[in-house]
């Protein structure tokens, strides 16, 4: 092999070399689906889990959803809980409670409560009216 092409093949051999020793997964362009780091999350975006109640204390909530998972939100001073369409005191709640959970992410990606409703089960039925 010539010194000509040596120097030919290395030039097109270099780039994929340095490519290759950036860690994964990497950010893409605009078409990419992985988020570049430092991305902002956008504010005001709520998301509701349902699931029910497996532990809380003044910090935390954890559901389990029908899937299994294990959900963990942290509280804030500003997370209400609701039931019956009331504000309900957290102790009040008790475990394997059927629970909606309206959260949003903090710039850190936890997930945080924003409010806590007590679903009604789904068996019960609403009580009939006495003529």
């Amino acid at each position: 092999m010539t010194a000509r092409a040596r120097t030919a093949l290395a030039l097109l051999l270099a780039p994929l070399i340095l490519r290759a020793q950036y860690p994964y997964p990497r950010t893409r362009g605009p078409r990419g689906t992985t988020a570049p780091p430092g991305a902002s999350v956008p504010k005001g975006v709520i998301i509701v889990f349902k699931g029910k109640l497996k532990v809380l204390d003044k910090k935390k909530i954890v559901i389990e959803t029908e899937d299994g998972e294990l959900l963990t939100f942290k509280l804030t001073g500003k997370t209400k809980f609701i039931g019956d369409g009331k504000t309900v005191k957290p102790a009040e709640i008790d475990l394997e409670t059927p629970l909606a959970v309206d959260a949003t992410q903090d710039p850190d990606a936890s997930l945080l409560a924003v409010n806590v409703t007590v679903d009604k089960p789904r068996d019960e039925k609403p009580a009939a009216k006495q003529d």
